[in-house]
This record gives C-alpha cells, sequence and structure tokens, in this order.
C-alpha cells in the first residue's frame, strides 16, 4: 500500500530548503574588507569583487558620463599613510556633498579595468555606498545626483 504525499507538504519542504540556502547565499554576496594598500599589492585577487575600503580623500572631481549624467571620482589612500601612493580610484553617482580630506569607507565592486560613465578606467572601484566616518549611513547612489563640492 502506498501513501501519496500530499502537495501541500512537498511546498512546504520546499521552502524550508530554500530558507536553509539564503543564509549561505548572503555570505557569498558580502563585501571582503581590506586596504588600499592590499588591493594595490595584488589587483588579480581582487578584481571584479566586492570590497569594503576606508581611506582619506586626496582628490576629488565631477564627471560627466557620455549621456550627460554628473558621476563622482575620487582618489582615496589609507588613512595612516604619508604620501600619494597606492592610491584607489573610486567612481559613484553622487547623492551628498564631500570634501578633500574626508575619511570615507566605500563598498563596491573593484576592477583593474573596466568602463563606467561611458568611457575606459583602470584600477577602480565602482562604489554602491560612501560613507563617511562618523556619519551612520549616507543615503544610497541616485542615477539623478545632485552635487556639492
Amino acid at each position: 500500500m502506498s501513501r501519496a504525499v500530499p502537495k501541500g507538504l512537498l511546498s512546504v519542504f520546499a521552502c524550508g530548503v530554500m530558507l536553509c540556502a539564503i543564509p549561505s547565499l548572503a555570505t557569498q554576496k558580502s563585501f571582503q574588507s581590506t586596504t588600499i594598500s592590499n588591493i594595490a599589492n595584488d589587483p588579480g585577487a581582487y578584481d571584479r569583487k566586492k570590497v569594503a575600503v576606508s581611506g582619506k580623500i586626496v582628490s576629488l572631481q565631477v564627471l560627466r558620463s557620455f549621456r550627460g549624467a554628473t558621476y563622482v571620482s575620487m582618489v582615496l589612500i589609507d588613512e595612516d599613510q604619508v604620501d600619494s601612493l597606492p592610491a584607489l580610484t573610486v567612481l559613484f553617482w553622487p547623492s551628498h556633498p564631500l570634501a578633500m580630506g574626508d575619511v570615507v569607507t566605500i563598498e563596491g565592486r573593484y576592477h583593474v579595468q573596466w568602463r563606467f560613465g561611458g568611457l575606459e578606467h583602470d584600477h577602480f572601484v565602482d562604489a554602491s555606498k560612501v560613507v563617511r566616518e562618523g556619519e551612520v549611513e549616507l543615503p544610497s547612489a541616485s542615477p539623478s545626483p545632485r552635487i556639492q563640492l
């Protein structure tokens, strides 16, 4: 005598399996905390990976994409550095004011070489989040930005 398994029970089982898999997926998607020096010493190990980096802004430039959207290119160095090398370029769609000398933590994907704003860029992070030191969290990047420098 065989007993059929109710469809509802199979659905509950499938949902349970999916919920167990979610924590492992979340850890795969997290940002790897590192330093600018580590990235500069082994850029290939970080290429196209999500990174979280802190540093001091030593250069800040507003640029326009080929479609006319405003984006920002900033150069960061490790906070304890005295010279400007190694440095890391960070590109992002601005949504808040930043200034030279600000210490920020950024999260984004590092690229050895990639296109951003219609231009080729080398050794940069396409940042999805920029948080200034001492602030809880700034709003996420916006496709229609307003910047104050």
